[in-house]
């Protein structure tokens, strides 16, 4: 369970989820979670089973990756797990970002933070983000596994894939890089300074 397999926990909705189980006094059954953020069943075939990779399954899977939530299969229960969270989403965005700073190297999500940094460092080597227009999903996979797989533990198991690539920006429509007036969404996490998040600096790989 990581941040790179439940793609479709956005922000937003991650951030929803949240919210509702601190309105409910931090537990929820699944059930009930389904009735507030699906209410109309999109994510369940016509039998009423959740379909495969559905939003709010990968939702509650990218809120436990964070530390946000644990689940009870045997009590069917969503619970909260961290209290002492922001009260807006831009604030949310910065605690994600202190959270994957202080990830170990070894843990799936801790290619999150690199590939911002690489995000980051590149379009400060090209004086802007405009650079992003002349890539595609699969060569952006490609740029991103060439300059962070040398520096990574797992090698070629921690690397990016090109359908990542466009859910995981989806994820940075509010802590995007700008360039040229327009707004070109990164990743999952605040766009302040790198150096400041908690953990200490890391240096952008592939410079």
């Amino acid at each position: 369970m990581s941040l790179l397999s439940d793609t479709r926990g956005t922000p937003r909705t991650i951030w929803a989820l949240v919210q509702l189980l601190a309105a409910h006094d931090g537990e929820l059954e699944r059930n009930g979670v389904w009735g507030w953020m699906d209410p109309f069943d999109t994510g369940k075939d016509d039998q009423g089973r959740p379909k495969a990779g559905n939003t709010l399954d990968q939702t509650i899977g990218a809120a436990s990756s964070l530390g946000l939530v644990d689940t009870d299969a045997a009590a069917g229960t969503v619970r909260l797990a961290e209290a002492d969270l922001p009260e807006d989403l831009g604030g949310f965005g910065d605690w994600v970002h202190a959270h994957l700073a202080r990830v170990s190297a070894d843990h799936p999500d801790s290619v999150v933070l690199e590939a911002l940094a690489w995000f980051v460092a590149s379009s400060a080597r090209n004086k802007g983000a405009a650079w992003v227009r002349d890539h595609n999903r699969d060569s952006l996979a490609e740029a991103i596994n060439t300059a962070l797989l040398s520096h990574s533990p797992g090698g070629a198991e921690d690397g990016f894939q090109h359908q990542q690539v466009a859910p995981m920006a989806r994820m940075g429509r509010l802590h995007g890089i700008r360039a040229g007036g327009a707004r070109y969404p990164v990743l999952p996490l605040s766009h302040r300074s790198l150096a400041t998040g908690a953990g200490g600096p890391r240096q952008p790989p592939g410079l």
